[in-house]
């Protein structure tokens, strides 16, 4: 093989190796995990349910322990909406038989914990980063079910919660409170 025709090889390589391969996404640039995986209906309920079930108890603890005025505000709208959407859910899930989840998994419950446990001089900066990475990483879960999910209804649903998620991490984004995670703001 000529050396000319050796570096052109090499040249494609490389040149292909950056672009993704089919049925692959780039990385977010929004620091929200991208997701081509679908996960089963009963998979998405029981992921959603605990998501709200964690946001609600967080931002009861946030109401608690904060020292902040505008996150006493974005906790009260946390329990709020994600009040709602989860009584939403579990109507969707329970007109398609899928049983929903009434207790947090491990990660969540340590999460909670973390809360529970922080120095208060750290609790806002605490809840607020735990806030930004839930969230996107339910907004991935939702968008990924939304676009690939076997149940309509569900779909509908997360279709339906997406934009509420999203401005939720705008708001966790903005909050006035700790140093903010890579890929934040």
């Amino acid at each position: 093989m000529s050396c000319k025709l050796l570096l052109s090889a090499a040249a494609l390589t490389t040149a292909f190796a950056a672009v993704p391969a089919f049925g692959q996404t780039a990385p977010p640039t929004s620091g929200v995990p991208a997701t081509n995986a679908s996960v089963s209906s009963q998979e998405f309920v029981k992921k959603a349910a605990i998501t709200g079930i964690y946001e609600i108890g967080a931002a009861r603890i946030a109401e608690q322990r904060s020292h902040d005025r505008s996150l006493d505000r974005f906790a009260a709208r946390m329990i709020r909406d994600h009040g709602k959407n989860s009584s939403e859910l579990k109507a969707v899930a329970k007109s398609i038989g899928l049983g929903v989840p009434e207790r947090l998994d491990e990660k969540h419950r340590g999460l909670i914990e973390q809360l529970r446990s922080v120095g208060s001089r750290q609790f806002d900066a605490t809840y607020d980063q735990q806030q930004i990475q839930g969230h996107r990483e339910a907004i991935a879960l939702f968008t990924g079910y939304m676009q690939h999910g076997d149940n309509p209804r569900l779909r509908q649903f997360a279709k339906a919660t997406l934009p509420v998620l999203e401005h939720h991490l705008h708001m966790a984004q903005a909050l006035p409170v700790g140093p903010k995670m890579a890929g934040g703001r």
